[in-house]
């Protein structure tokens, strides 16, 4: 079946456009790179190997490669110096194949390398499971081919065709000139897709199989064409834990792809292969350039890794952004975490990722992105940084050793509840600071605090977004919460979402930006869009709300005390600007004039 490329997923398009390497390669989704060889010098193979089978010609002798012209082929390589020639004579065999580290049956794989062809009679690309065999071009995953249904040698000259799925696939030929293959294999899809020189052709299904090669033939003699690698600096594959239990980092044996990672180029990918909750130590200093836990599949089971030990784990990257993507499952640093450069840690929805031990943030910016949650239950230290929360959530009970700016998270202190304390400034110009009230302790000592803190060692800036107040129990009057700590503030550009403490309650704001607190006063009955005054606006409030919120008690409050105002201190009913809601929660927007960087002692 042949489909439209524009079907092709944008997860597809990523895999046959970007990730080149300087070699011919062969890499697996998880199990990192299967087959490599920088196409320079000896031909010899990096991972993996280079094979032949003899026909009834003769065996092919690996030499070394082409340099230079070619007569009748290039004029020289497509990258570095070297490149190969490959031919169907007397003296070399019509299949060789680049046989890799191990067979695969799931997952993906993204084959690259360029060519450079003139004639209409080669298989650039075979894919099966037979190595040192002659393939049987009609019973292999793919057969790329310059050929048509008449056989190899005739049909398009400008597109490739499809021997053993019978059809065209859409990619340009581009014969005589060098031009980047690209090959993206899914093998759970059971589908395939080429691009040459960033173009893709189409989406082809094709059938479950295992596959431990890439062969390419010549169904006549005196014919040939070249191969060459790509033109960016080779990945070393990442490695991925593979034991269902838990163990020591270092552990070469725990790893698929290679030896256990630990260089500025290496990723550790932390996946399926453990079942329960799994500790990975590490006793000694260790370096990746990225992290990543859970895997992307079709299954519902999530992962719970705990990277611990006496030794750090060191975030550095030779070439790009270190990073840290949560993309299941629950997980928390035990061990001293140091950043090299700065990173992105990106959690996706309904996943979390703790930090409970020091972060050295070293000078660098750690970006939280995605849906999930990263809890800072550390000290964060080292020389002064920035943690810039862009989406999701951050909480937890520890202390950043430098900025916190918001620009479209949810910023709640604590572990339901608790204190979060930033030693530098915290600016939100979107997204929410999520206040939590569950009782009256502020008890820090005993790990008894009972309603949430921001403490802030510089400016507390709300420019933007919301100031939300979460209710978990009902006070008393007089109860007074200590919510914000800052050496100065300025709220002028805030949403204060404070909605009701209790029945025929409301919060006193007036010392918000003064020193941090809210405390509880008694409200209006038949105040009920907590506005401070009884009027047509709370009727339309309990005609929305009866039945459901309100009841016929409810609106005789109302009745009886229609037209009053209530005696809260001027300072906040001055300063508050009334938005009615449909329910019992009411919006404040406290006065510039008393917000605007007021400047305080601390307590």
């Amino acid at each position: 079946m042949r489909i439209s490329s524009l079907t092709l997923t944008a997860l597809a398009v990523l895999g046959l456009t970007t990730g080149v390497a300087q070699a011919y390669t062969v890499t697996h989704s998880t199990l990192g790179v299967l087959f490599s060889d920088d196409m320079e010098g000896a031909f010899s193979a990096e991972i993996g190997s280079w094979g032949t089978t003899d026909d009834g010609l003769s065996l092919l002798a690996l030499t070394s490669m082409n340099i230079g012209a070619t007569a009748g082929g290039p004029s020289g390589a497509a990258a570095g110096d070297d490149y190969l020639q490959l031919s169907r004579d007397l003296t070399k065999a019509r299949w060789q194949e680049a046989i890799f580290t191990q067979a695969v049956n799931s997952g993906t794989l993204d084959i690259e390398f360029r060519y450079w062809i003139d004639n209409a009679w080669p298989t650039i690309v075979a894919l099966d499971n037979s190595v040192g065999s002659v393939p049987n071009l009609g019973d292999n995953l793919a057969s790329v081919t310059w050929a048509g249904s008449t056989g190899p040698g005739g049909g398009s000259t400008t597109e490739w065709y499809d021997y053993d799925n019978a059809f065209y696939n859409g990619a340009a030929i581009n014969r005589g000139q060098w031009n980047l293959f690209q090959m993206h294999v899914d093998l759970d899809a059971d589908n395939y897709q080429i691009s040459v020189n960033g173009v893709p052709g189409d989406v082809v299904d094709t059938f479950p199989t295992t596959v431990s090669r890439v062969g390419m033939e010549f169904q006549d003699t005196s014919k040939t064409f070249f191969l060459d690698s790509v033109l960016e600096p080779p990945p070393k594959p990442n490695r991925t834990w593979a034991i269902n239990a838990s163990g020591d980092w270092n552990g070469d044996a725990n790893w698929l792809g290679g030896p256990a990672p630990n260089a500025n180029d290496v990723g550790a990918i932390f996946g399926s292969a453990i079942t329960s909750p799994e500790t990975v130590f590490t006793n000694s200093a260790v370096t990746v350039e990225s992290i990543q836990f859970g895997v992307l599949d079709d299954s519902e089971a999530t992962q719970s890794y705990a990277i611990a030990g006496q030794g750090s784990i060191n975030l550095d990257s030779n070439a790009s952004t270190p990073s840290i993507d949560v993309i299941d499952g629950t997980h928390q640093f035990q061990a001293v975490v140091n950043l090299l450069g700065p990173t992105n840690v990106s959690v996706a929805a309904s996943s979390s990722l703790a930090l409970n031990n020091t972060l050295n943030l070293n000078g660098n910016t750690l970006t939280k992105t995605g849906a999930g949650t990263l809890s800072i239950n550390s000290q964060l230290s080292g020389a002064v940084g920035s943690v810039a929360a862009t989406a999701g959530v951050v909480n937890g009970s520890g202390t950043i050793g430098g900025d916190l700016t918001n620009s479209g998270a949810t910023v709640a202190p604590g572990n339901s509840p608790g204190k979060l304390t930033v030693a530098g400034d915290y600016l939100q110009t979107d997204g929410s600071l999520e206040i939590e009230i569950n009782g009256t302790s502020a008890d820090d000592v005993s790990g008894n605090r009972q309603f949430d803190l921001l403490s802030v060692g510089g400016s507390l800036t709300l420019s933007g977004g919301s100031l939300d107040i979460v209710m978990g129990f009902t006070p008393t009057l007089g109860d007074t919460f200590d919510i914000l700590d800052f050496a100065s503030i300025n709220l002028a550009g805030a949403t204060l979402n404070l909605g009701l403490p209790g029945a025929n309650m409301l919060w006193d704001s007036s010392q918000l930006a003064f020193d941090g607190s809210l405390t509880v006063i008694t409200g209006l009955l038949g105040d009920f869009d907590a506005d401070n005054d009884v009027d047509g606006d709370d009727f339309l409030v309990w005609q929305r709300g009866f039945g459901t919120t309100y009841t016929a008690t409810d609106l005789a409050d109302w009745q009886g005390n229609y037209g009053s105002v209530g005696a809260v201190t001027a300072a906040a009913t001055d300063s508050a600007a009334a938005v009615p809601e449909p329910t019992s929660a009411s919006l404040l927007i406290v006065s510039l004039s008393a917000l605007i960087l007021v400047s305080r002692h601390w307590k």
